[in-house]
Parts: C-alpha cells; sequence; structure tokens
C-alpha cells in the first residue's frame, strides 16, 4: 500500500474516532516528496522548535516566528511556505500569520493536514 493511501486510511479512521491521529512528521516526509517529486519544488524542512532534557524544555527557535515547517520555491520560483499539522489541527496565530505576509507578497501559502489538502490548495494558489 502506497504512503499516501495508508495516510488517508489513517486519516479517516482517525475522523471516525477509531484511532489516533498520525504524527505531523509522518505528514511532513510525504508532503516533501510530493512537493519535489510532483510538483518539482525546491523544497526543504525549516527545524523550529524545542526539546526536552532531563531537567528543561530547550528552544531552539531561530529567525521568523511561526516559521512554517517546509520552505521553498516552486518550480517557477515562486516563494512557498508549507504548514504542516496532524489531521484536524489548526496554524497558530503565529503560524497563520508567516502564512499570510507570505501570500500578501505572492507567495504560496499553506497550512494542510493530508496531501489531498496540500494538492488542493497548492494548485488553487499556482494559479494566481
Amino acid at each position: 500500500m502506497a504512503a499516501n493511501s495508508i495516510y488517508k486510511k489513517a486519516r479517516e479512521e482517525t475522523m471516525a474516532g477509531q484511532m489516533k491521529p498520525p504524527l505531523e512528521k509522518h505528514f511532513q516526509k510525504q508532503a516533501l516528496q510530493w512537493l519535489i517529486q510532483v510538483k518539482r519544488c525546491f523544497v526543504w524542512r525549516q527545524n523550529q522548535g524545542g526539546m526536552k532534557t532531563e531537567k528543561s524544555f530547550v528552544r531552539f527557535t531561530r529567525g521568523v516566528t511561526g516559521i512554517s515547517d517546509i520552505i521553498g520555491m516552486t518550480e517557477d520560483g515562486r516563494f512557498l511556505a508549507v504548514e504542516c499539522k496532524r489531521i484536524g489541527k489548526k496554524a497558530t496565530q503565529q503560524q497563520q500569520y508567516f502564512l499570510d505576509e507570505v501570500r500578501a507578497r505572492g507567495g504560496i501559502a499553506i497550512c494542510a493536514d493530508s496531501i489531498e489538502s496540500l494538492e488542493g490548495q497548492f494548485n488553487e494558489q499556482d494559479r494566481d
């Protein structure tokens, strides 16, 4: 079974309350593959966040607050920002602000929780 169909089945089961949603990192990996292989984008994973140590939580956010999980350029050179979410989750206020700024400046800005959502939003904004 292809990775996309496994994720789709997990999404359906999650929405029906039958299982926990897949982790965001699994969707990020699929999104990167789709953007590179299908849309021929130049993209990378923008690491943000933090990690838990024995005694504390250490943040390693650098640069822009709310920056998207995936950053890059489309095949024709437009700036691209993709915020990946677990099924049913929404962007934070800071993440939405970043996406709005990218879109206002002519870039493609997407918040998605599935390949279908990513594809639909990408195709819609790529026509603009």
